[in-house]
Order: C-alpha cells, then structure tokens, then sequence
C-alpha cells in the first residue's frame, strides 16, 4: 500500500508541478494538467464570474468560488484577468484548482495565484488516502526534525518541509530557489496555495508564506 502511495505522490506532485515551484512554473503546469485528457478535465463553468465567495453545492467543488479575483488583487496589487478552473483525478485523489492570472502589461511581474483543494475520491477503495498521504510527504516528525536541524547547506532545489503554526488542524511550507507552496491540512481537506512575484531572497519568501496564509485563511473558512 505504501510503495502504491508514494509512487502517486511522485507523480501527483510532478503533475501539480510543484517541484522547483514558481507562478510561470505552476502556469505551464496547469496547462500541462488540462491537456492531458486521460487525467484532467477542465471545467467549462465559468467560475471567474462568480458573485460568492461561498463554495457552490453543486456535488463538485468549485475551487474559484472559494477565493474572490477582488481579494487577490488587493493582496497582490496587480488587476486578476481571469480566474481559471480544473480538476485533476488521480489515484485515490481528486484535486480542484484554480488558476489566477495576474500579470503585468508589460510581462514583467507575474503575481499569479495556483489554489488547489485536494480530497479523497469518494470512489477510492483507500478510506484513509488523504491521511496516507499527508503522512508520506509530512508525518515523518523525525525526519522534518533532522532536516530542520541540520547545519548542512540545502542543495537546489525543493528544501525540507518547515512546519506552519496557527492554520489549519497541521500545515507546512515547501519553499525552494524559485518559490513556495503552503500545504495546509483540515479535517478530510488539504488546500495547497502558491504566490507568484517571489524570487531567491529570503525575505521575499517569507512575505510569499505570509500571503500564502492569508489566502489559504479565505479558502477554509468557506470550505464545506
């Protein structure tokens, strides 16, 4: 069971691009995701226009409606042209996400803001998948232990998870050289959250976790 489930986290964090994560990076990821049919399927809905921040009830979840392009622009200070849905299956998982394109005129600042909602496939055998994997990337509390002790230099690359106090029932933040992603677990939900306009530095990354908190915040507190 557990080697199936790791083999799926390789390939499900691959597919979510998350590795060497940054907003043009999770864009070409999200592309990635749409094409490919025997994996994805992109909702035609058009969830931009949303007028609630409430997610809707429709027997699918609906990760646009949980975050307002108004609320990102105000954090990001760059106009959202467009919100933009999917949904991924894959094994046990099914992932909503939620593009939020915020670029610049003239190309040069990409803001952009990747939501994603990860739950169980309600047809999964696996009762307890989304535990497993939490437990496989994060639960290993001594080996984050090691890592975060460890006196040697990161390589390049994704680092050590670093554990996130005060959202969720646990989270944790995943930064590498090109960007972050907070991982936040609530009761049978993770939502997953990167921000665009981070760079090496690491007082930008960790204005990118903060902004990353606030959102994920926005996220949960409309969650069903």
């Amino acid at each position: 069971m557990f080697s199936k489930l790791a083999i799926s986290l390789v390939g499900f964090l691959a597919l979510a691009g998350y590795v060497g994560h940054s907003a043009q990076v999770a864009q070409r990821g999200f592309v990635q995701l749409s094409s490919q049919k025997a994996t994805a399927s992109v909702q035609a809905n058009s969830a931009a226009k949303s007028g609630s921040a409430t997610a809707r009830n429709t027997g699918s979840l609906d990760a646009c409606a949980l975050i307002e392009k108004s609320e990102i622009t105000s954090l990001q200070g760059l106009e959202v042209q467009q919100a933009q849905p999917g949904s991924l299956k894959y094994g046990d998982l099914d992932v909503s996400q939620c593009y939020y394109a915020a670029v610049s005129p003239d190309g040069l600042r990409n803001l952009s803001v990747h939501l994603q909602v990860i739950t169980r496939n309600p047809q999964s055998s696996t009762r307890d998948a989304l535990n497993e994997f939490w437990k496989a990337r994060f639960d290993d509390e001594r080996k984050v232990e090691r890592r975060e002790e460890s006196e040697e230099p990161e390589e390049d690359g994704p680092k050590a998870p670093v554990r996130v106090s005060g959202i969720g029932d646990k989270a944790f933040w995943l930064a590498s050289d090109r960007g972050g992603a907070l991982f936040v677990l609530k009761k049978d939900k993770i939502v997953r959250v990167t921000v665009g306009g981070t760079g090496d530095a690491e007082a930008s990354l960790e204005k990118s976790l903060e902004k990353s908190k606030t959102l994920a915040r926005l996220a949960l507190a409309r969650l069903k």
